[in-house]
């Protein structure tokens, strides 16, 4: 369906209603249900129409349902707007004389303060200069095209120089819509065609919250009810709660070998590492609160180089962070078709440039030391470990269960935690880092970077007023990965002092495989009995009240060998108050018996 989609440059709207279009009308034993009709529109009617929804209507005399396709012109939709740096500027030569001009205008107060004035007026300056920029571009290349056609063989000099005029006008129209298509086709090979520009605008259709649902079921479709609906969830996500520190695992064998080579983290800071911080970071990134992309740092480095390292430097002698850095714009990513709750959105922050360069060179400071603070059971984000890794692992404890005839028989517990970046504990991350035996002065550059961030939640292209959230780690962040897994070390230390004798041995002589983790998925093996069961679920009550995660008991499952009969099975599903499955999804892939 996809490849018949882009060959006939067709793009699904989505849709809400039911996830199935046709049913076959049996008993619920033999009712097979699919998605086999959809309404597919065109580039040209996503320019006709504002607005356009699919609806998946009930079926009543077929066994197919109606699709109803509802289209207006749109109603004006307030807006929340920002200047943001566009990477074709920097193209044109004015561009250059203008931020040079305006970065060399002194300023005073502290040299973040400095750089952020710095950068907003240059981007004020950059942005008057270009309006209609774009309007010029399609109506240069227009007037380009008629000239080259009117141009002879006699004028190759001059078709030349038209030639190489128009490529260049192409060039940077393809920049200006790469930007806002954020697909990778372009780079890929495909053309800068009209389907590629509707992509844009399908981006946007398809992005449009028109509708949110409250916590009573009753339905709001107004833009102040739905912004309000949406605050007031992330309000109560990010609110802190308190955490308990009794009885945590022993963290002794991190810091001994940490503890010869501590000084490496937290010595100073060069000129280099805020480059390498800068060169690091991705283009055709979205720009967080203050308009201000990777690609302009790095455009006009020659020029804002000296400030923007004099501003680093600044955070890394005093530890403390400006608060405008840590202004965010939460962008929501639907997690299911037809989302109508908060819920089913995920949470995706636009951080500034300048806090992603410091989280990046504090990322590139401790990633080297990760091998030896992480257990092998942890995969994500550590150098030299793979997903493959654990994917195969998986796979080869299943064909265990497959084969092993021991009584009463193995099984898998995937424990799926809910929310689990966003509701991570500021207070967990911080004893962790100690009693890892990270130095003072590298926990304080952490903290200072994760301490109450405000964020404005994006929503239909208007922001909601700012939220300072309490607990949790930004997604989008580039230091969150790495925090979330030196928490999660509180789960495998468990096993391993508490437990070390649950597991699953593939072959004689070899480890024992308790446990999987990879950032948020948790696989556990352990004998199919009540004791492990139990082992298990006080292991997770114990991880979750450490760090104010929770269990979603609702989408966890267990597993169980082929031997293990079917009584034990459903004793211990109901103990463990999870799914019993003959099959479950881990990081891709499917484990099955």
């Amino acid at each position: 369906m996809s490849d018949f989609m882009a060959a006939n440059e067709l793009i699904d709207p989505g849709f809400s209603g039911s996830a199935f279009t046709w049913t076959n009308n049996k008993d619920a034993g033999s009712r097979i249900s699919s998605r086999l009709d959809r309404f597919l529109i065109s580039s040209s009617i996503l320019d006709a129409f504002q607005e356009l929804r699919v609806s998946h209507l009930s079926r009543i005399a077929s066994d197919h349902c109606p699709i109803l396709c509802t289209v207006s012109l749109g109603r004006h939709r307030a807006r929340s707007y920002w200047i943001k740096f566009e990477d074709i500027w920097a193209s044109f030569p004015r561009a250059w004389q203008l931020v040079s001009e305006k970065w060399r205008v002194p300023d005073t107060g502290s040299e973040a303060s400095k750089l952020n004035i710095k950068c907003q007026r240059s981007l004020k300056a950059l942005f008057f200069w270009s309006k209609n920029k774009y309007k010029m571009l399609n109506k240069l290349r227009d007037e380009l095209d008629r000239e080259i056609c009117m141009l002879t063989v006699v004028q190759a000099e001059s078709l030349r120089y038209k030639v190489q005029l128009l490529n260049s006008t192409l060039g940077r129209l393809s920049t200006w819509w790469r930007q806002r298509a954020k697909v990778k086709w372009i780079e890929e090979g495909d053309d800068n065609t009209r389907f590629f520009h509707s992509m844009a605008s399908a981006r946007r259709r398809t992005n449009l919250i028109d509708r949110m649902r409250l916590p009573d079921g009753q339905m709001v479709s107004e833009q102040t009810d739905v912004l309000q609906v949406v605050k007031e969830f992330f309000e109560n996500k990010w609110r802190g709660t308190p955490i308990c520190e009794d009885a945590w695992p022993s963290f002794e064998a991190q810091n001994t070998t940490l503890a010869p080579v501590a000084t490496l983290l937290d010595k100073a800071i060069t000129e280099e590492e805020i480059w390498n911080g800068v060169r690091a970071l991705g283009q055709n990134r979205a720009p967080g609160r203050d308009g201000v992309t990777a690609s302009f740092f790095k455009s006009f480095w020659s020029i804002v180089g000296k400030q923007v390292t004099a501003a680093c430097l600044e955070f890394f002698a005093t530890g403390s962070m400006d608060p405008n850095w840590k202004e965010t714009v939460v962008v929501l990513i639907p997690k299911t078709n037809n989302p109508d709750r908060p819920s089913m959105y995920r949470p995706i922050s636009l951080c500034q440039t300048i806090y992603k360069i410091v989280a990046k060179m504090l990322v590139n400071r401790m990633q080297g030391f990760l091998p030896n603070l992480i257990s092998g059971e942890q995969a994500a984000f550590v150098p030299g470990r793979s997903i493959s890794d654990h994917c195969l692992l998986g796979q080869e404890v299943l064909n265990k269960f497959k084969i092993s005839k021991s009584n009463p028989g193995w099984m898998a517990v995937k424990v799926d935690m809910e929310q689990a970046y966003d509701k991570m504990s500021w207070r967990t991350l911080e004893c962790v880092l100690s009693r890892m035996g990270f130095p003072l002065k590298f926990r304080s550059w952490i903290m200072s970077c994760i301490f109450s961030p405000r964020f404005s939640i994006m929503v239909n292209g208007q922001l909601t007023e700012a939220v300072t959230a309490e607990c949790g780690f930004r997604q989008g962040c580039p230091l969150s990965p790495y925090l979330f897994i030196l928490c999660s070390e509180l789960l495998s230390l468990q096993f391993h002092q508490r437990c070390p004798e649950m597991g699953i041995q593939l072959k004689a002589g070899g480890p024992m495989v308790s446990h999987l983790l990879y950032a948020d998925d948790v696989l556990c093996f352990a004998g199919a009995s009540i004791s492990n069961v139990k082992k298990i679920i006080s292991i997770m009550e114990n991880y979750c009240a450490w760090t104010g995660q929770r269990v979603n008991r609702s989408k966890s499952a267990i597993m169980f060998s082929k031997v293990t009969s079917s009584s034990t099975k459903h004793r211990l599903a109901r103990l463990a108050g999870c799914r019993k499955v003959e099959e479950m999804d881990y990081l891709g892939i499917k484990l099955t018996l």
